[in-house]
């Protein structure tokens, strides 16, 4: 049954049982009898989930809850490295699937943890050529994982190796083109394009 909105739905005692009276999507009053009419509102994100992502810097979705690095590959990792999500804090979710969470984020920490073990930074990182970079801030805006800053002094970007995911987003968005991407050169990409085409 479609209706306009839950705030027009309620529940009213009729002749010794339940009804639901709505209204449906012409406008008009209907009501529906039922031996028992079960109340299960909907799960939204917390109040404060804008608050703690800022401290965090990793960014709620439209529904409230955290984004994953990826839904099917990477679901316990946030875009922000070393931050991981378990629970419903990312979507709605029962026990069995909270728990699995919990424990794939455990296993991410503990990895890391291991003594001895050296920790490796992808290559494929960008890197900003300085006296091309006019300041304009373009790439800081665009960049998912917040891996490029600013110098304070002399106001050019700058990319956090450790921070950045080798995406392209700010190479693409750079309107000067003073930022390129590791392995994936504009140079390279044509020299690629061209033995192709032979």
């Amino acid at each position: 049954m479609r209706y306009n909105s839950t705030a027009e739905l309620r529940v009213v005692a009729e002749n010794g049982s339940a009804a639901v009276v709505y209204r449906d999507a012409a406008g008009a009053e209907a009501r529906i009898s039922a031996d028992a009419i079960v109340l299960c509102p909907a799960v939204v994100g917390p109040a404060d989930a804008a608050q703690l992502g800022a401290t965090l810097d990793i960014s709620p979705d439209r529904f409230g809850f955290f984004e994953e690095l990826h839904s099917r590959l990477d679901s316990a990792q946030s875009k922000m490295k070393g931050i991981y999500l378990a629970g419903a804090c990312q979507a709605p979710m029962d026990i069995q699937k909270s728990i699995n969470q919990g424990l794939a984020a455990a296993g991410y920490v503990l990895s890391g943890l291991v003594e001895g073990k050296r920790l490796q930074i992808d290559p494929i990182t960008a890197s900003v050529d300085e006296p091309r970079c006019s300041g304009c801030r373009t790439c800081g805006a665009v960049c998912p994982y917040k891996a490029i800053g600013f110098l304070p002094g002399s106001h050019r970007a700058t990319v956090n190796a450790l921070l950045c995911q080798g995406c392209g987003t700010c190479v693409a968005a750079c309107p000067a083109g003073a930022i390129q991407g590791a392995h994936f050169a504009n140079a390279q990409i044509y020299a690629e394009m061209e033995a192709l085409l032979q």
